[in-house]
């Protein structure tokens, strides 16, 4: 998510500042709870939903793109390859034109994919999480899905192109969790979708956790609190992890400490390498019941 481009100074206008690999926010040196808890992205966040000119562009605004929607061409081509050998039904016609819609809001930057169409790279990756979905857990009608950081939704609009949900709940900041609402009632997502903030989150039960990349980019202290109210609680579990430690003001769980908390609990995990690799030290973990299969 944030390592796939070269981090460049933003306006000062954003009052960021980028000092020995670190990025930071001039007025508060505090630990922040997430990597997005800063305030010119806030803003940014707060300023897209009032404006319907920002609304339209959000996608390809270079303070939204340091955070998400920075998946390259190269890393598109390797998505599509990936569900066209695993799961090539993803790809039909008529599946491709519902994803597609995706893109048609935001200003994303798209790319033509040869017998897919014109895609952002981003979506494509969303659908590539869909397709290892698809092969782990079989369909996901009827489940009851959380997903930790839900960026614009991107993930949540893909996965009810494809399943018949009951519920799907996103936990991010309040910020973040208004543009993702204006986002999914403009694509018509509205019902069973809910919005919690992480100081909302309380032990609750769903089937399914997915996080790309989120969990792994919050505070030591809020992935405790996600670990003993969600994570424990998860018989079913998609995460895509990365580690950067002590960039960006946030002091994660080292990969090491993850892995140690996971394997305590009383589940059959998978450990993946990331498709494609974007960072050294990045993996997919996917787990389920102890009795089950996945992949």
């Amino acid at each position: 998510m944030l390592f796939t481009l070269a981090i460049a100074l933003l306006s000062g206008a954003t009052a960021l500042y980028v000092k020995n690999g670190r990025l930071g926010f001039k007025s508060k040196k505090k630990s922040a709870s997430q990597v997005t808890n800063v305030e010119a992205f806030r803003h940014f966040c707060k300023n897209a939903v009032a404006s319907p000119q920002l609304f339209a562009h959000f996608k390809s605004d270079p303070i939204y793109t340091l955070f998400y929607e920075n998946a390259s061409e190269e890393e598109g081509r390797v998505h599509l390859s990936l569900i066209g050998q695993r799961t090539p039904e993803l790809l039909s016609p008529a599946i491709l034109e519902k994803v597609s819609l995706n893109d048609t809001l935001g200003s994303p930057k798209t790319y033509h994919f040869e017998g897919a169409g014109t895609f952002s790279p981003t979506t494509l990756r969303y659908l590539k999480v869909a397709s290892d979905l698809k092969r782990s857990f079989q369909s996901l009608d009827g489940m009851k899905i959380i997903e930790i950081g839900g960026g614009y939704g991107g993930q949540c609009k893909i996965l009810f192109d494809l399943f018949d949900i009951a519920s799907y709940t996103i936990i991010d900041l309040p910020e973040g969790l208004e543009l993702t609402k204006k986002y999914l009632q403009a694509l018509g997502v509205t019902s069973r979708v809910h919005f919690l903030k992480p100081t909302q989150v309380e032990s609750q039960e769903c089937d399914l956790l997915i996080s790309n990349y989120g969990f792994t980019e919050s505070s030591a202290a809020l992935q405790s609190h996600y670990f003993d109210a969600l994570l424990r609680r998860a018989p079913r579990g998609y995460m895509t992890c990365n580690f950067f430690y002590k960039h960006f003001r946030v002091r994660p769980w080292t990969k090491e400490g993850l892995l140690k908390k996971l394997s305590s609990l009383p589940i059959k995990m998978h450990v993946l390498p990331e498709e494609p690799q974007i960072g050294e030290e990045n993996f997919v973990v996917i787990w389920s019941p102890a009795t089950a299969e996945v992949l």
